[in-house]
């Protein structure tokens, strides 16, 4: 029987400014993913593919081509301005996201203009959400000396 393709999540951070949403990803999401500052993609376990995109999409760029190479990401976290924000390609962003299967999509409104603790919270929630919805922590692997030979990692990493 053929194995079913693991579902394709996807979480839309929305705020006021660009800069703002940059920071808030490198602060508070992607280390709890394990990533650094300027890292954008990391793999669990080979077919699991976590991306990270901070740029928010414009309004009049093409989002089939900023985001067609990310398609195949198991799990895409993408920052996008606030829609009542001129410029702001939200809506572009979103239709991109059902087009290529991406399902659920959920949206976090980030209140960038809060204490750090709120912050702290809010990128918990982006982390929690895909942690829940992606098996990478959670599935077995079947021959653990084989897979840290081959990652040169322990599976916890």
């Amino acid at each position: 029987m053929a194995e079913a393709a693991p579902r394709k999540v996807a979480v839309l951070v929305t705020g006021p400014s660009e800069a703002g949403l940059r920071r808030f990803l490198a602060r508070y999401v992607k280390p709890a993913f394990g990533m650094v500052k300027n890292q954008w993609r990391m793999s669990y376990r080979e077919r699991y593919a976590l991306t990270v995109i901070s740029r928010p999409l414009r309004s009049g760029q093409d989002a089939a081509g900023a985001y067609a190479a990310h398609a195949g990401s198991g799990a895409l976290v993408l920052a996008a301005l606030d829609p009542g924000l001129p410029g702001s390609g939200r809506d572009a962003a979103r239709a991109w996201l059902a087009e290529a299967g991406f399902e659920p999509v959920v949206e976090l409104a980030v209140d960038l203009d809060c204490l750090e603790a709120d912050l702290i919270d809010q990128g918990a929630l982006v982390v929690n959400f895909v942690n829940a919805q992606c098996p990478w922590r959670v599935e077995p692997i079947e021959d653990l000396d084989a897979y840290v030979a081959k990652n040169s990692k322990p599976f916890w990493a």
